[in-house]
């Protein structure tokens, strides 16, 4: 365990209904800084790091983290039940059906795209507004 990570304690449960397989339990302290982030992130959260190196740990982070959505959506394993919920929630256009979860996360990897190109001056403010006013008017 890193010096500098603290394991949070844990105050004893909240709701305890292990015979169901579940445990739900409070912290009296706050969790510490995730040890797995990079070091170009551990510089800029002590002011070390230029603009330029801190928008692109950003937009790389959230690159990741886009990828690691939609790997974890596609992971998902649906039964019968949760595929008939589905084209219920489909039929009716809830927020959480899978073509809005799949519009949302196709939304964000072109949002992060866009980051790219804005950093290196190819997108336009304007261009930005046409590309997205289908989306920007829902």
């Amino acid at each position: 365990m890193s010096e500098n990570r603290k394991e949070p304690t844990f105050s004893g449960p909240i709701v305890d209904l292990s015979g169901m397989g579940l445990r739900v339990e409070s912290s009296t302290t706050a969790p510490a800084v995730n040890p797995a982030a990079s070091q170009e992130l551990q510089n800029y959260l002590q002011g070390k790091l230029t603009e330029e190196q801190a928008q692109n740990e950003i937009i790389n982070t959230i690159m990741e983290d886009v990828s690691k959505s939609y790997i974890l959506y596609q992971q998902q394993d649906n039964g019968v039940v949760s595929k008939g919920y589905d084209k219920l929630k489909n039929f009716f256009n809830s927020e959480l059906s899978s073509s809005n979860v799949e519009e949302a996360l196709a939304l964000q990897a072109v949002g992060a795209d866009n980051l790219l190109l804005a950093r290196d001056g190819e997108l336009t403010t304007r261009e930005y507004y046409l590309q997205n006013k289908d989306h920007l008017i829902k």
